[in-house]
């Protein structure tokens, strides 16, 4: 059993060729409560500074998620955009914490989404740790990645994690591992 405290999964949707989305697994109610406070909370502030600014017309179109669902939600219920962004809050946490106790298992990415695993979705690496930091947010390098060559094989392949690099062609093997290298550099600098 991993003692670290912050279980993150690498989720990807079966159909696709991407390499799929980090999100956070909410297996606790520190954890959910706390990615509560640095994430949604954080994209909660940006979208009420944003709607402040529309009012005084210094901005024009929402570029925060969150600022537009106020914004509709408000208008609808004809109530301020603060009586329904604070609804909304709690409504949010009030959900999360819902499903925890429920004992469905939730996935949150580095915004307000909550994600629940389907049969068309599968978990493709996952990584455990101390601090509350997506793997997405720590730009591998070119020391992360590992290069393997079968015994007898003649190709490189090339690999950060469990994740396959695929390079701009659709390759994932090259006949030298400098190409492997140029592959996995193209790789970092895409996705990362």
């Amino acid at each position: 059993m991993n003692m670290s405290k912050y279980h993150f999964v690498l989720i990807r949707d079966k159909r696709s060729t991407s390499s799929g989305t980090w999100y956070l697994t909410g297996d606790s109610l520190d954890v959910i409560m706390e990615h509560f406070k640095k994430y949604v909370g954080t994209e909660m502030k940006e979208g009420i500074k944003q709607m402040f600014a529309r009012k005084t017309g210094t901005v024009g179109h929402y570029t925060n998620r969150f600022a537009g669902i106020v914004d509709a939600v408000s208008c609808i219920k004809e109530e301020s955009c603060l009586q329904t962004a604070i609804e909304l809050e709690n409504e949010l946490l009030r959900n999360r914490i819902r499903f925890f106790k429920k004992g469905i298992i939730q996935y949150f990415n580095t915004s307000l989404q909550t994600f629940l695993l389907s049969d068309s979705c599968e978990i493709v690496d996952e990584v455990y740790k101390d601090t509350l930091v997506f793997p997405h947010e720590e730009k591998p390098s070119i020391n992360d990645v590992r290069f393997l060559q079968w015994s007898g094989g003649i190709h490189y392949y090339a690999k950060i994690g469990k994740i396959d690099i695929i390079d701009k062609n659709g390759n994932q093997k090259w006949d030298t591992k400098a190409e492997a290298e140029e592959a996995a550099k193209w790789y970092i600098e895409s996705n990362y």
